[in-house]
């Protein structure tokens, strides 16, 4: 699963359902990499929709930055700012970005919003 323009059947790919095997076993053939998930059709869409959600919003929240910097004179400063902070990106980024957007969440929506309930939730996981 990643952008297939320039890569082709090079593609990670994933399958689910009862003809997942014979899919990657044809595709394979082909030099494609199929990663066969156990679970009903469909199980690989909904992984595939879910990391689409993720890159589209990451892209969305880049690109209104920019243009916000470019409407404030400021276009080159966020670009090597965001560009450090992806290449600075580790296991630990993922929680940093969780917890400390649902703490700040608390504090801009009031001590009874859902952004509260869901961060007791995680806690106690």
């Amino acid at each position: 699963m990643s952008p297939v323009p320039g890569r082709g059947l090079r593609t990670p790919m994933t399958a689910s359902g009862p003809a997942a095997a014979e899919l990657a076993a044809v595709l394979g053939g082909f030099g494609a990499s199929v990663e066969v998930l156990d679970g009903p059709v469909g199980a690989a869409a909904t992984r595939k929709l879910l990391r689409s959600v993720f890159c589209k919003g990451m892209a969305a929240a880049v690109v209104e930055a920019m243009e916000a910097a470019k409407a404030a004179g400021l276009e080159e400063w966020p670009r090597g700012n965001i560009r450090d902070e992806l290449i600075r990106g580790n296991a630990a980024t993922l929680d940093r970005l969780i917890d400390g957007s649902l703490k700040h969440g608390l504090k801009v929506q009031g001590p009874r919003g859902h952004l509260q309930q869901r961060l007791h939730r995680r806690r106690r996981v």
